[in-house]
């Protein structure tokens, strides 16, 4: 085989992975997995939404996928709004959602969204980020805290089921005083992370404080690692360079 032959099957091979097919027929959706931390069985939910309740994004981003409207749970005293889910199996994803807790004592929710992932590479990188609000909805006004649990995070970004980085880590608490809200955002990356072989997920943890009400927007999004990325481009210039 000549050395341009070759050439071409190793770029090829190269390219390959990097551009991942999206027909309906291969996307699944999301799985959401929420309890009470304090009240294990009670009310837990385990459920796969409907991918048809997702329609395709804007025209620029016909990979992702959006949640078309936004659904209810409850969780033993804690109510879970749903507000937002939007995933690319590439893979990519977002998601919001409002907890109030209805009870006299503070509530701990865990909420994980798991995503299906397409994206079949040995080097990633990672980004992620979240955003955590909390209200006073308490009468009379008296304040209110969202706040990690003992020795855990608010946020953490997944692979595989495996932890791959958390923000907002114990002692984090967020306050507000009475009839107020406060918020705090972060985030990370470009941070290396491995293969993903089967799924990208986050994992939400927050303790409310009694009455009130906690909002969070979290992201995480794996990316193929830059160097692969140089990798391909090197081999694509040296292929022209040959050519010419």
């Amino acid at each position: 085989m000549s050395k341009r032959g070759l050439l071409i099957i190793i770029v090829l091979g190269l390219l390959a992975p990097m551009a991942p097919a999206d027909p309906v027929d291969t996307v699944l959706p999301p799985q959401i997995l929420g309890r009470i931390l304090e009240a294990p069985g009670l009310g837990q939910v385990d459920l796969s939404v409907p991918l048809a309740r997702f329609m395709h994004g804007p025209a620029n981003q016909k990979a992702q996928w959006r949640l078309q409207n936004r659904f209810m749970n409850m969780l033993g005293d804690i109510k879970v709004e749903i507000e937002q889910i939007t995933f690319d199996p590439d893979p990519m994803l977002v998601m919001s959602f409002t907890a109030t807790n209805n009870s006299s004592t503070t509530q701990t929710l865990s909420l994980s969204v798991l995503q299906p992932a397409l994206l079949n590479m040995a080097v990633t990188s990672s980004t992620g980020s979240v955003t955590t609000q909390i209200i006073d909805a308490s009468s009379p006004a008296d304040g209110a805290t969202a706040s990690a649990p003992a020795s855990g995070s608010i946020y953490t970004a997944l692979i595989d089921g495996a932890a791959v980085q958390t923000l907002q880590d114990d002692p984090f608490s967020l306050v507000a005083g009475p009839g107020g809200v406060n918020a705090d955002a972060v985030f990370f990356g470009p941070l290396a992370t491995g293969a993903v072989a089967q799924t990208i997920g986050i994992n939400i943890q927050v303790q409310v404080s009694p009455g009130d009400i906690a909002q969070v927007l979290a992201r995480f999004e794996v990316v193929p690692e830059p160097a692969t990325l140089a990798l391909l481009a090197c081999g694509a210039a040296l292929f022209r360079r040959r050519r010419a």
